[in-house]
């Protein structure tokens, strides 16, 4: 019998050595996407996909006898737990059903409240005041840029899921350098955001599609997908409000008015003349994109919030 082992040792193995070999070798491969994904299957069939992170490891599966094999080869080779269906994995809450999955991140929130001191403040309802200018250099006793950068980065980790934080976050991040009393004062204002809306998440329901931020974003997953046997067929929708953007996309003729433009910065011609991407005008007034560029009333917030799928467990009917 193999010596036992550290989860943590093992983990570091699969990243030095590739696909771990107690995987069944058949069809056995490593994502050249996302390179601590392994799978084992036939085509588009398979029957093990294991993702390891540091000592933590995600396994499924469509083979659940299969499934069951692993788990117990594992135990028997790693000091390692089963501890059943994912619901606690990097600070993110998954709970499963049959309408879909909700994933939060209420447990860190509430943390990170009462670490700063926020647990028992009033709630708002938007992160920010709408046209509030905020300024890297302002006559303003300076604040305890050790706390802010610690407070700034907290909000950034929760951005990973909660998108309506995204641009709020990002503003405040700029002035990690130098913080003012001013500046400490909207990062509050955002944590009595996040008090109010301690509860939400995404949901991601049975045939609701998913809405990535980017171009990068949406290809890296596409080809996730295609790496768990489910490529698209058609191109992906990529919506854009310009107008121009989508004509020079559209028209490989240069002329005047894009000549001067770099050749890198006309990537989305290629992709889309690959049939890669599919570029759709958007109106500018339903722009989704704007609760990560700008500031906004409350109910055009709540409205781009609620498109975005970020609610509450108990709302997911609503989205």
């Amino acid at each position: 019998m193999a010596p036992k082992l550290k989860p943590l040792q093992f983990a570091t193995q699969i990243h030095q050595f590739g696909t771990p070999s107690i995987l069944p070798s058949r069809s056995r491969r490593r994502s050249e996407n996302e390179l601590t994904l392994h799978v084992s299957g036939d085509g588009d069939k398979f029957q093990l996909i294991v993702s390891p992170y540091v000592n933590d490891i995600l396994v499924t599966g469509g083979n659940f006898q299969l499934l069951n094999d692993f788990k117990l080869k594992m135990q028997t080779e790693f000091e390692m737990s089963d501890l059943g269906s994912m619901s606690y994995f990097l600070g993110l809450e998954i709970e499963q059903s049959i309408e879909g999955i909700f994933i939060s991140q209420r447990k860190y929130a509430l943390e990170m409240l009462k670490r700063f001191n926020m647990d028992k403040c009033k709630s708002m309802a938007v992160p920010l005041v709408v046209n509030e200018k905020l300024s890297k250099e302002d006559a303003i006793e300076k604040a305890d840029a050790s706390m802010y950068r610690s407070l700034v980065g907290s909000l950034l980790y929760l951005t990973t899921l909660r998108t309506d934080l995204m641009y709020s976050t990002n503003l405040l991040s700029r002035f990690m350098h130098s913080p003012s009393q001013v500046h400490l004062a909207t990062a509050k204002r955002v944590l009595r955001y996040l008090k109010g809306t301690i509860d939400y998440g995404i949901w991601f329901l049975k045939g609701r599609p998913v809405k990535l931020e980017s171009y990068v974003d949406s290809d890296w997953a596409g080809k996730l997908l295609k790496d768990l046997g489910m490529e698209q067929c058609e191109p992906m929708v990529i919506w854009c409000n310009n107008n121009s953007a989508i004509a020079i996309a559209n028209n490989p003729v240069h002329h005047g008015k894009t000549k001067h433009i770099k050749v890198k910065f006309h990537f989305l011609r290629e992709v889309e003349k690959n049939s890669e991407i599919k570029l759709s005008h958007y109106k500018s007034e339903e722009q989704f994109a704007d609760i990560l560029t700008k500031a906004l009333t409350k109910n055009k917030f709540e409205e781009l919030r609620k498109k975005l799928g970020v609610s509450r467990k108990n709302l997911k009917e609503e989205c």
